[in-house]
């Protein structure tokens, strides 16, 4: 339960004040009894299954989506890294302290033959970085006139 209290004083100095309770119900659906469960590997043709319930009985369309994951070391993914020639720290906590400036790591990610503009594609990154300027930039390849990198979008924090 919710409590709203509104005061209004008007320029006389009278006061009015108005509490009104409220409750805002659990509107979040929830699935159980997937199948296969979470992290299986299943050869050939699955059988998906779920059920899901809404806590107001709203109706609700359910709809399997096919999804690709990725991860370091596996064919779509290429790797570069090395320092910048632009003078920085010593420090290089993404592998050995090799010089000074400041380190770098490409991924080249091939996303599936039937990835299209609408899909939803995620780059997750973790390491450790030596300062709060720490930056994730994400490019798109363009092939217009050539292809060509147009960044998409940009993260910063210190992980």
């Amino acid at each position: 339960t919710h409590t709203l209290v509104l005061t209004a004083t008007d320029e006389a100095g009278n006061t009015s004040e108005k509490t009104v309770s409220f409750e805002i119900p659990e509107e979040n659906a929830y699935a159980e009894n997937t199948s296969p469960e979470d992290g299986t590997t299943v050869h050939g043709n699955p059988t998906l299954s779920v059920k899901v319930t809404d806590p107001t009985d709203d109706q609700m369309t359910v709809a399997f989506k096919k999804g690709e994951r990725y991860e370091l070391g596996d064919a779509q993914i290429k790797e570069s890294a090395g320092i910048s020639s632009t003078a920085g720290t010593a420090g290089n906590d993404f592998g050995e302290n090799t010089g000074n400036g400041f380190p770098w790591q490409i991924f080249e990610i091939q996303a599936g033959e039937n990835a299209d503009k609408e899909d939803e594609i995620r780059v997750q990154w973790q390491g450790i970085s030596n300062n709060a300027k720490t930056f994730m930039y994400v490019y798109k390849q363009r092939q217009e006139a050539g292809i060509r990198w147009t960044p998409n979008r940009r993260q910063t924090g210190k992980t």
